[in-house]
């Protein structure tokens, strides 16, 4: 298999289960306030966001022939 239409498809299968675990949680999942040792589902969430940013970032500087920053450049932007 190609790998475009293979990383597309894993895509869609990502965004799907993001969906499921989005709409699976209860109210009261979706309010709690997590701490640094003991994660809520919102800061699971923002964590793979700004995950997917950095890579969306990566991937537009690799396209346009520059070095990708690394994971430590996001930390220092939040």
């Amino acid at each position: 298999m190609e790998r475009k239409p293979l990383l597309l498809d894993l895509l869609k299968q990502a965004r799907e289960m993001e969906a499921n675990f989005v709409d699976a949680l209860s109210d009261q999942e979706r309010a709690r306030i997590g701490t640094l040792e003991d994660w809520s589902a919102k800061d699971v969430i923002s964590h793979i966001t700004a995950r997917k940013a950095l890579a969306a970032e990566g991937l537009l500087a690799i396209s346009e022939a520059r070095s990708p920053t690394g994971s430590d450049d996001l930390i220092a932007r939040m």
